[in-house]
């Protein structure tokens, strides 16, 4: 295994797919304010630690804010210390989030980059990145006009609840969705698998309402051939378990497993505090 190989790694599986997205914007004065989920992650590959990620997510009636931070832990923090943080707000229309800003600070080994995305109307983000990213023909060219309709990485980890369904509804878990990091995207999509009225996962600080689902993922530009990215996405599903939050307006993702060429990877929640304005939200 090379030097550079659990850097690749948490990079391909943290930013690209799930956490290096994070936040933190207020909601609107004038939208009425449900509560604040905050949630930490532990970030394990082969069972091994490799990283940990705290979010804070405000919850309003019709916007969402989230704040972030995270990096690298225990060897892997020896060999390639990773540090991020950033911001992302958006609305909530449609049962759907539709970012409307985003921006990350990336660091590795002393050396940083800022991404930040700023959304119109049609979804379609301007972003600026200083240091601009290292042109590459390896990768897969993504034509501007793939960015459209994208979210961003941060708002994947909020899915608003679907009105009409139960709370444990397949429908609850069925989605398809784009993001876009500012250098790439990959679409998802979301398919029920089973729920359970009560229940709790081993190394979750969680019991309760939990529905199981599965993602699919497909590089669409923006990647390298081959590369980590490709490699998860050839494996096949991804595991994700989501809990109702907020009295059932939200779910948020309690655990994922991801199969990779180098063992399993999870993002396991150790902390979930969840305050509602209103006395009605679920979590521990």
């Amino acid at each position: 295994m090379s030097r550079r190989t659990p850097f690749a790694l948490v990079a391909a599986l943290v930013a690209a797919l799930f956490a290096v997205a994070l936040a933190g914007l207020p909601g609107a004065a004038a939208d009425p304010r449900l509560g604040q989920i905050s949630i930490v992650y532990d970030i394990d590959i082969a069972g091994a630690p490799v990283a940990e990620l705290t979010l804070d997510i405000q919850v309003n009636e019709s916007s969402y804010s989230i704040a972030g931070r995270g990096g690298t832990v225990g060897l892997v923090d020896l060999i390639s210390r990773i540090r991020f943080s950033g911001n992302s707000s958006g609305v909530i229309d449609d049962h759907a989030v539709r970012p409307r800003a985003h921006s990350y600070s990336f660091t590795e080994r002393g050396k940083t980059r800022d991404v930040s995305l700023t959304y119109d109307e049609a979804m379609m983000p301007a972003v600026v990145v200083r240091p601009e990213f290292t042109p590459s023909y390896e990768r897969v060219p993504l034509p501007v006009e793939k960015m459209a309709g994208t979210i961003d990485l941060a708002s994947q980890f909020l899915t608003p609840a679907a009105p009409g369904l139960g709370l444990l509804a397949p429908g609850q878990c069925a989605r398809q969705f784009a993001v876009f990091d500012g250098r790439l995207r990959v679409d998802a999509s979301v398919r029920h698998v089973k729920s359970a009225p009560s229940a709790s996962l081993r190394g979750v600080n969680y019991k309760g309402p939990l529905m199981h689902c599965a993602m699919t993922i497909r590089p669409i530009g923006g990647h390298k051939e081959g590369d980590m990215l490709s490699k998860v996405a050839e494996k096949g599903e991804i595991d994700v378990w989501v809990a109702p939050a907020l009295g059932g307006k939200v779910y948020i993702p309690v655990r994922v497993r991801i199969p990779t060429p180098v063992g399993t990877a999870e993002l396991a929640s150790r902390v979930m505090r969840v305050t509602p304005v209103a006395q009605a939200g679920l979590g521990g």
